[in-house]
Parts: C-alpha cells; structure tokens; sequence
C-alpha cells in the first residue's frame, strides 16, 4: 500500500537508484526485526532494539574516529562507567549461562581497555560485543528478576537515548570517511559477475531447500502441501531472484555519462546469510524448538494432557526422560493428521545414551483420555509412526475398567476389599 502511495507521489519512487538506496538503508532494521523475530516468538517485547543498536554505532564511529582512544573521546567519568556496565554483563551472563554474551562482554572490555588500533572488522566487532552485552542486562532483568519486558524495554529505550546523546553530543557526527570496507558495507555493489552468481545461490539453494524438504515429507508419509504447489512456489522464486539481479546489474547511476553504478547491493547477501541461520536456528536445532515450545505455551498451565474444543488445537506433553535430567515438552500439534498412528509433527531430539530420540508430540485418534488413545510407551526411543505397544494398551484398558467400576474415584468399602 505504501508503494503504490510513494508511488503516485513522486515519479523517481521506483527508479532502479531509489529502489536500490531503499535496500541499503534499509539493511540495518531488517537485521533488528530478524533479531527480534526470537523475541517476538517467546512472547514477549523489545522496544528498546532500535535506540540499542544506536549505541553500538555510536560506540564504534567513535572508536574509529578515536583511533581506538575511547578514554579520551568518552571522557573518565563515562569510560569507567562503560567498562564497569561491561564487567557487570558478562558476570549475569555466566549466572544465566549464556556463554556466547559473557565472552563477547569480555571482548569489548579487551578491546576498550587496550585502544587496539582502528579496523573496519573489529569495530564491526566491536559493535556486535555492545549489542550483546546490553542483551544479557536487559535479559536478566526479564528473565531473573522477573520485570515485565514492556516495562523494562521501554525505560531502556529512553536510556539509550540518554547514552547517544551522551556519546556523539546533540546534532553530532562521527564522519566515516577513510574506511572502504564500512563504506561498502552500507553502500558499496557486487560486480555484474557476483551478483549473477548470487543469483543462482540463493535461487538454487531456496529451490533445493524447498523441494528436498517436500519430497522428504513424502517418502515419510507426512503430511506436506501439493507438489504442483511447492514447484510453482520455488519456481516464482528463481523468476523473481532472475528478474531482480538483471535490474540490478543495469547502469542506475544519475549521471550515467560520469559514474557507473551497477551489482546487487553488498547488504543482500549479508541479509540472506543472516536469514538462512536465522531460519536453521528456530526449526532445525534444540534452542529453536524451546523458543516456540516456551511462546507457544505462554500463559497455559502445563498438565499431562490439555485439549480444547478443537482437536487441531490440542496440546501434548511428553516426558523425555535423559540420563541425568528430565525436560517437560509441551508443543502444539497440526490438523489434517490420520487417526489412530502417530505423527511425527514436532520432535524434540535428546541425546541419551549414544542414542538419538525422536519424540513426536501429537497423537490424533478415538477413545482414551481427552478423546484420543493411550500415548503407550512414547519418548522411550520407538520409532515415529510406531503404533503403541500392547502392554501400554493392556494398561489403558485396566484404567479405564478400574475407573468405569468407581475403583480409585471414591474409597472402597472394606467388604468388596476382602473379596
């Protein structure tokens, strides 16, 4: 819709130069809202992501600009108070376990406290080591303290106003003028060849991704969507990554007679590296599957069985029990599934034993508790699609014939105990 409005107020809105300059601007709000697509997906907020990535900028310009003296840019006061903030972030990270910001809060610590000499890779660096440290304060306060992410992401948003001001002053700019790889970075192009072979990656790989998925799914007895589907989708995307490239590698340059500007933008391939790990992380690993379990269950009480009205929306816990501890997995299953087999819709695997565990989490059947069959022995290594074995259904029908005679519903008089 805002298209087409720009659209009909200026004539130059979608010239291939404008078209081009609105990706590379808009490069950095992507890289937040793929950040902030894990967030989202838990359930809660961070309104405080854009000002927070302001301070890492600023901290960076300066740091460049300074010839990695932040002592003397920042001033005592303020340095000691940044490296103190830094020491404190990487003490709650290793509290909370995440090692990742405790090094990286080490790493800024390293690099402020040495005045390492000015390069385009470590202020990237640099940068990256802030926004995590931040990260780890903001995420202890939600996550041990218990403070509402609204309410803590707000008060940080208007702090890190405060610490942009603070860093650049009002109205300031660190000019970036020496650095041809930051230049590029925000505003540099691929060559004609790079951007062709970009092409047929990023086409070639979505196609492969796509289509191998599918056809796997197939071979399982899952269910998937129609392979005309998925072949028109994967084809649409190939056509549109063609169409785009040759655009592109066009002259789109103002003054074309004095100044050739041609190739994809070089943000495009850092956005779609960042979402391919972006997208591998939450479906294919153990810590994206606890991100949609914990945001999908949000406000539930956790129970053995919970079901609802409707049957696509019922929810399984399965017990995955490891040789030193016990995880409780509560996940949403899908709709459209069989009856009477299990399903092997979202797997939570465990390594135990030398063994991996596959553990589906959806039973779609008649009869039982909550209206499907007794789970059986689940989440004790059985093969997906395995029906339950006879000695679990043996034990369901005692159950239900125990609970049909009113034996463990209400106390049993002595008489009928004796017989």
């Amino acid at each position: 819709m805002l298209v087409v409005v720009f659209s009909v107020l200026s004539d130059n809105f979608l010239t291939l130069n404008n078209t081009a300059n609105l990706v590379a601007q808009g490069a950095g709000k992507m890289i937040i809202a793929m950040g902030l697509v894990f967030v989202l997906l838990l359930g809660e907020i961070d309104l405080s992501a854009g000002t927070l990535s302001g301070v890492c900028a600023a901290v960076m310009a300066m740091h460049y600009v300074r010839a990695g003296n932040l002592l003397g840019g920042m001033g005592s006061t303020v340095f000691y108070v940044f490296i103190v903030g830094l020491l404190v972030a990487a003490a709650l990270a290793l509290l909370m376990r995440i090692w990742a910001g405790a090094v990286l809060s080490l790493v800024a610590v390293g690099m402020a406290m040495l005045g390492v000499d000015p390069n385009a890779w470590l202020e990237m660096l640099l940068a990256v080591c802030v926004g995590a440290a931040i990260g780890s304060i903001t995420g202890f306060m939600v996550s041990k303290i218990g403070m509402p992410s609204f309410v803590v992401t707000l008060a940080l948003f208007i702090t890190w106003q405060g610490v942009i001001l603070q860093l650049i002053g009002e109205g300031g700019v660190f000019g970036i003028r020496t650095s041809t790889v930051l230049f590029n970075v925000a505003n540099g192009s691929l060559s004609v060849f790079g951007s062709w072979i970009l092409c047929v990656v990023a086409g070639g790989g979505y196609a492969l991704v796509v289509l191998g998925e599918h056809f796997s799914r197939l071979r399982k007895g899952l269910v998937t969507q129609p392979t005309p589907i998925v072949l028109t989708k994967a084809g649409a995307v190939a056509v549109l990554a063609i169409v785009v490239t040759w655009l592109l590698t066009l002259n789109r340059s103002p003054n074309p007679d004095l100044v050739t500007i041609r190739g994809v933008p070089y943000v495009v391939p850092i956005i779609l590296v960042l979402l391919v790990i972006g997208t591998y992380v939450l479906n294919r690993t153990r810590y994206g599957r606890h991100i949609y379990a914990v945001g999908q269950l949000r406000g539930r009480t956790p129970r053995r069985h919970q079901c609802e009205q409707d049957p696509g929306e019922r929810v399984r816990g399965v017990r995955v029990r490891g040789r030193d501890r016990c995880d409780r997995v509560l996940l949403q299953g899908g709709v459209g599934r069989p009856a009477g087999r299990w399903v092997e819709h979202a797997a939570v695997r465990r390594r135990c034993g030398g063994h991996r565990r596959d553990v589906a989490v959806r039973w779609q059947g008649q009869g039982g508790p909550c209206g499907h069959r007794w789970p059986g022995a689940r989440g004790r290594g059985e093969r997906a699609g395995a029906p339950a074995p006879a000695r679990r259904d043996r034990q369901h029908r005692d159950r239900r014939g125990a609970t049909a005679r009113g034996i463990g519903r209400r106390a049993v008089p002595a008489e009928r105990r004796g017989r």
